[in-house]
């Protein structure tokens, strides 16, 4: 190889690391992002009647004759 061909790879390499480095910092924002809706969804939780359970009631198939 000559020296032009590795400085183009070297521009490449470089220019890789940045897209990743913005692949990183998206990733890393959406985990942040999820660990305060995972926060305020269990202090909302905490907030509740323990006893939230309601019976569900399911209708009743209707039969046809």
């Amino acid at each position: 190889m000559d020296l032009q061909k590795l400085q183009e790879t070297k521009q490449q390499l470089l220019f890789e690391k940045e897209k990743q480095f913005a692949n990183l910092y998206e990733i890393t924002g959406a985990i942040k992002l999820l660990d305060q809706l995972i926060l305020e969804m269990q202090a909302s939780e905490e907030n509740q009647p323990l006893n939230k359970k309601e019976p569900k009631t399911e209708p009743k198939a209707v039969s046809s004759t």
